[in-house]
This record gives C-alpha cells, structure tokens and sequence, in this order.
C-alpha cells in the first residue's frame, strides 16, 4: 500500500521499511504532543510484532494504536489486514469466525473514515472477499467486496489487478460476458500484462469463443511478431482445438532463435505428431534431444513417435529404457507389450505386463487393475484363454463395478472358447445382473449356444428399456453375430421414438454397408459426422468404403487422413490412407503408408494383400510376390483371389 504524498513523523523515520508506516502521521496529527508519540510507536510496534509474527502483542499494540488515533483508516486498515491474516491462518472454524467479523468492523469503519481512498478500498474489499471465500454460501460479502473493487476501478483507472479481480469474481457470479468485457479492459489498460491475457483468453475459450480467444493473441502478433509467449499460447491453445497443422504453422512463423530453442522443438514434435507427420516429428525430437539432452517427456514421445511409425525393434528399445526408469508406468508398459505382440512375441508381452502388475499392486501407484484387464485381453487375442481367465480371476474383487463386469465379460467369452458355455452363462448370471453389457453378453452366447428363445428374452427387455445403453447393447449382440438386418432394425425402431446418437448411427451406417445398402450407409454416416466431425471411426469407415469402389476419393482421403490425425498410430486407419492413395494412382504415397501398416498390423490379410498390390504397381514384383504369399497365410483374406493375383504377377513376370 503505497503512502509517499504522506509526511512521516520522525520515530517512523527510523522504522522505513514497515508497509504501513507512513500514514501513522496522520493519526499523530490528530492527537495531542503525548498521543502522537504514542499512536506513532504503537503503530510502529504493532507492524513489527506482526512481521515478526508475534500476533498476540501486534493484536495488542493495534488496539493501542486505534484507541490512541481513532480517526486515522491507515491504523485500522492495517489492523483490518492483520486480522484477515489471522482468521485465515487459523484452523479453528470458531477463532476463524471471530476474527473475521472483528476485521469487518475494523474495515467498515476504514471506510467511513476515507470512502473514496483507493487503498483504504482495496482492503475493505479484500476484506469482504476473504469473508465470502470462507463461506461459498456468503453472496452478500462477495457482492460487497465486487461493489467496493468497482469503485477502486472507477477511483484508479490504471490498476490492472482490480480489474482481473473484479473479473474472477464476476466469472464466479455467473457473469460471463461481463467478465470478459473486463479482463479486455485489463488488457487495455496493460497491454504487456501477460496474467491479463490468461485471464481473458481462458474466460473466453470456457464460455464456447474460441475464435475469439485465438485472437487475442493473433492480434499481439501482428503488432509484435516476436512476442515468443504470445507465440508459444497461440499454439498451445489452437492444438487444443485439434487443429493441430494450424498449430504447426503459427510455431513455424517464428524467428529461427525461437525455432531452435528445444521447447519450441518439443511442442513441434507433439503437434507434428497428432498431425500424422511422423517423420518430422522425429526430426524434431532428434533436434531437441541433442541440443538439450533427453529428457523423461522427450524420450516418451520419441517412443510413441517410433511406435506409429511401426518401427517396432526401436520403439521396443526405446520403451524398455523408459520402463527402466518408471517400472511402474502402466502406460509405458502397455505400449511396450503391444509393440511386442506385432513383433509376434507375446510371451515376452505378457511378461513385461506380469512384472509391472506385480509392481502395482504392492505400491501406492495404482493401476494395476487396469493393466490386469489389459492383459487378459492381450492373452485372449493370442488365444491363450486357459491363461486369460487365471489372470483375469483376480479381477473378481476389484473395487470399480465396471472394472468387475469388463473382467467377467472377458472371463465369460474365455469360457465359450473353452466349450464351457454354461460355466460363463452361470458366471454372467450372478455378475452385474442388471447391467445392460451383461444381459446382452448373455443372449449373445444363448444366441451362439443355439438357445433362441432364452436370448430373445433378453433382448426384448434390452429394447424395451427405452435408453441408449440397453439398445446399443442389444444392436451389438446382432451386429457381432453378423445379423445385420437385425441390427438395422433394432436401431431404426429406437430412432422412431429418440434422438440420434452418434454410436447409434455408426453401428447402423456400418450394418447397412454390411448388406450391401451403400446409400443408406452413406446417408447415416454423413448424419453422424455433422453431429461429431471428428469421430473417427465413422470417418475411416466412410472414406475406405468409397475407397474400395474408387467413388469420392477426394473426399475420402481427406476424411481418412483426419481419422489418421486423431489416431495416429491405428494401423487400420493407415491402410486405409495407403489403400485411397492407391486407388488415387500415387503408388509411392500409398506404398509409404502401406508399409507402415503392415508394421503396425503385421497379420492382417487385406493389409498385406493391399501392401502387394501397391509393390506389383511400382514394379517391385518379388517384393509383391513374397508380400501375396504372406496374405494366403493370413486368417482374414479372399484367397481365390490372391491366388488369382499370384498367377497374373507370374504372367507379367514371364512374358
């Protein structure tokens, strides 16, 4: 609280560093000779005690000070704020009550005193806001303490704190817009005021105006392309928004002093990466690392950068080491024991997984639940079902339900593989009964087990339910048992009655295409993605069935690189990209993207099949046939015609 146009007396002379001391000379002019002095000391004292933190006797000296100089709001605005400080330090609700109600007396009467003084104010105000933040329920003391900083405003029109004051509080009353209007006026005010900007860029983007919010910084740059923090926030804030190549333009528009520094190679790599731009991703994170070292986050993406690029011996690598360093990283470990399944070394997975489970579950950490479920699924890929349900059986006692019942599904369909159908259909009897996913588990495997009307059953009262959750559920049951017109129809009775959801649609848009009625798939998706135009399941969906029948491919490669965007490291999708490029006629591009989902999905067929047709269109005719005969050992591939494809690829070879 600054006092300088004051006239310090002479004993406070000597005490110049107490916040306060200045205005004891105005109590000392109201009092007589002996007053003065003794107003001053005690003053002086009570400060000094309080600094000290010898609250009882600053208590004591105040008192002192306020019956000596009644008359002066410095004495008791200091008093105010020793008893603000008290009430918040204390831990007893009692003592907290009473020296809050003390210190509003001593701040109203501050007030009376000097009620246009703008420090007298800022503590009266702050005062009442202490107050109200003791009690949420207190909207009188908050509405005085915005009432009273709002006349500081008025009273010091370049004090930017108030106004960021005066804004939290409006924000906290519900007042949005007048919040935002205020911290523009801080702005305005400060221009150079980074917490301004935070303060009104966050307000912003919380009530829905993004654009709004960008531009607040944009306009910096324009006046001030070198304004590294507004650069940096920029970005940060428009990949927030998943426009992640924008991101990477407004980094790119920097000096190359700001480019070069590792952070800002850092935040390229990330946004480079969201952006499918793996390689210069790692260009990046190679560029940081050397100037500055690998850091923990460094090294973490490199990994995820090495993973979705399929480069699986060095990503495997370069995980061990992070689990080295954090055994107890759930994350790390899942990714490591994925990226060793593609490399067709589950025994090594389920061991990296084994080990950090165990590590878990005797530490604080958490996780291991989770991790658990994990890897029961990873064995039930494998067909380690045996396996699967010793892990999994733990998971009997877990403390979340829908960890429970996601571990009694796993367990259930282990059972089925095992021909112990009725085993699982005790288990899921005596589960989470009631739960849609259990209830349709078991029409499902009723369904499988050749047991019509007691699956019916359930599924009859699924559809009756009349939400979400129970018709998805029961829709689900028909689309993995491949009755697609049932789930048409399933879908279709639930939408005469209920809006649309973007699950429901894509469950109908792809059991549509399923029975060959490509334009009512393409009507659902199309409605599902002006609902969600990220959803990017439906977006791969979309663009790979136009893809197999060379329509939109435009379009459809732009919806494929967008779901590519969103899952950077789905293989699917990445064949998806490859197999559009294809059908483009840009072999090389499709070739890139091929390979790399062969990487990813190394035994899936109809990637390998694409991958070989993509090697036969460039002329690398052994590669191509190697790749065809990989396919034929796949599970999941048309082989008449690989086969068919073989037979051509040995004509073109032998003329």
């Amino acid at each position: 609280m600054s006092r300088s146009h004051l006239v310090a007396p002479t004993v406070l002379l000597l005490l110049s560093s107490l916040l306060l001391a200045a205005p004891a000379a105005e109590a000392a002019k109201s009092a007589t000779g002996a007053d003065t002095a003794q107003a001053s000391l005690a003053f002086a004292v009570a400060k000094m005690l309080a600094d000290e933190g010898s609250f009882r006797e600053a208590l004591e000296s105040f008192e002192q000070a306020v019956e000596l100089a009644p008359d002066d709001p410095y004495v008791r605005a200091s008093y105010t704020e020793l008893l603000a400080r008290l009430a918040q330090l204390s831990r007893s609700p009692r003592y907290r009550q009473q020296q809050l109600r003390r210190a509003v007396d001593q701040a109203e009467a501050a007030h009376r005193l000097a009620p246009d003084d703008p420090d007298i104010l800022r503590v009266v105000a702050q005062t009442y806001l202490t107050v109200a933040e003791t009690d949420p329920q207190d909207t009188a003391s908050l509405e005085a303490a915005r009432q009273i900083f709002d006349r500081v405003r008025e009273l010091a029109p370049g004090d930017v704190s108030v106004r960021l004051t005066l804004g939290q509080i409006l924000l906290f009353q519900g007042q949005t817009d007048d919040a935002i209007a205020m911290f523009r006026e801080a702005v305005a005010v400060s221009p150079e005021n980074a917490r301004a900007y935070g303060f009104l860029v966050e307000a912003l983007k919380n009530a829905g105006r993004q654009d709004e919010a960008e531009q607040v910084y944009r306009d910096i740059l324009a006046f001030d392309p070198t304004a590294e923090d507004a650069r940096i926030s920029l970005a940060e804030l428009v990949g927030e928004s998943g426009d992640h190549r924008g991101a990477i333009e407004v980094l790119r528009g920097g000096t190359p002093e700001f480019l070069a520094s590792a952070r800002v190679r850092q935040m390229l790599a990330v946004q480079l990466f969201l952006s499918g731009q793996m390689a210069a991703s790692l260009a990046e994170l190679d560029g940081a690392i050397s100037s500055g070292g690998e850091t923990p986050a460094l090294g973490r993406l490199r990994a995820l950068v090495l993973n979705a690029q399929g480069r699986n011996e060095e990503a495997a690598s370069q995980l061990r080491r992070l689990l080295v360093e954090s055994p107890e990283d759930a994350d790390v470990a899942l990714t490591l024991a994925r990226v060793l399944v593609r490399l067709d070394r589950l025994d090594e997975a389920t061991e990296v997984l084994s080990q950090t489970v165990a590590r878990l579950e005797g530490s604080e950490a958490g996780g291991a639940e989770g991790l658990r479920l994990e890897w029961a699924e990873m064995l039930m890929n494998g067909q380690r079902w045996a396996k699967a349900l010793d892990v999994v059986e733990p998971l009997e006692k877990a403390s979340a339900p829908q960890l429970r019942l996601a571990a009694e599904l796993l367990a259930a369909e282990s059972l089925v593989q095992l021909e112990r159908g009725d085993e699982a259909l005790e288990l899921l009897s005596r589960s989470e009964a009631e739960d849609p996913a259990a209830i349709a588990k078991r029409a499902e495997l009723l369904l499988r087990l050749d047991r019509p009307d007691e699956a019916q059953a359930l599924l009859d009262k699924l559809r009756g339910e009349g939400d979400e959750t129970s018709a998805l559920a029961a829709a689900m049951v028909y689309q993995r048992l491949e009755r697609y017109s049932d789930t048409e129809a399933l879908i279709e009775s639930y939408l005469d009655g209920h809006p649309a959801t973007p699950r429901l649609l894509y469950l109908i848009g792809s059991a549509c295409e399923r029975e060959g009625k490509i334009d009512a798939a393409v009507s659902w998706f199309r409605k599902l993605l002006e609902m969600d135009p990220d959803f990017s399941d439906a977006l791969n969906y979309l663009g790979y069935m136009w893809a197999e029948r060379g329509e939109n491919l435009d379009e459809a490669r732009t919806m494929i690189e967008r779901a590519v965007e969103l899952e950077p490291d789905n293989g699917a999708f990445i064949d998806s990209l490859g197999w559009v490029y294809y059908q483009l006629g840009r072999y090389p591009e499709a070739l890139t993207q091929l390979e790399r989902a062969v990487q990813l999905v190394p035994d899936d067929g109809t990637v390998l099949e694409h991958l070989a047709d993509a090697y036969r269109a460039v002329g690398r005719v052994d590669d191509a046939k190697k790749t065809y005969e990989r396919a034929l050992g796949a599970a999941d591939v048309e082989t008449d015609r690989v086969r068919a494809k073989l037979g051509d690829l040995g004509a073109e070879s032998n003329p």
